[in-house]
């Protein structure tokens, strides 16, 4: 006897590709929450936190991987390339700023905040796959 087939719904059981896109969705809203709560905070913000901040750039520096992976997803070879190189660059920024945070350098953080949010914006827009001339 072969039972049915039960899906995982709503226990995060999500396709390989849904999951990294959800998962990448999900730190670029953090990203945002994590600059907007050093701000008003910065120089009150002791070692442990800024272990804490350290341990989330690293994360978002190891998106890379679902980025990457999201890249094959991309059907025209030049988007494919350029969200590839956005991905890399937007890793390097990261670990860039896990440097910064070990010096306590916070500010470096907050000014890289619209560039690094641009980033993740612009990757998402490599992978709509509606043509440019609609």
């Amino acid at each position: 006897f072969i039972g049915p087939s039960i899906a995982a719904v709503g226990e995060g059981d999500l396709p390989e590709g849904a999951a990294a896109f959800s998962k990448l969705l999900n730190y670029q809203k953090e990203w945002g929450k994590l600059v907007k709560s050093i701000e008003p905070r910065i120089n009150e913000i002791d070692d442990k936190e800024i272990n804490n901040i350290k341990i989330f750039l690293k994360q978002l520096a190891n998106e890379y991987y679902d980025m990457d992976f999201l890249t094959r997803s991309i059907a025209d070879p030049t988007k494919a390339s350029n969200a590839k190189l956005l991905a890399k660059s937007f890793r390097i920024k990261m670990r860039e700023l896990d440097d910064e945070a070990s010096k306590g350098n916070l500010n470096k953080i907050i000014e890289s905040y619209p560039d690094t949010s641009n980033q993740l914006k612009d990757f998402f827009g490599y992978l709509n796959d509606v043509p440019d001339e609609l």
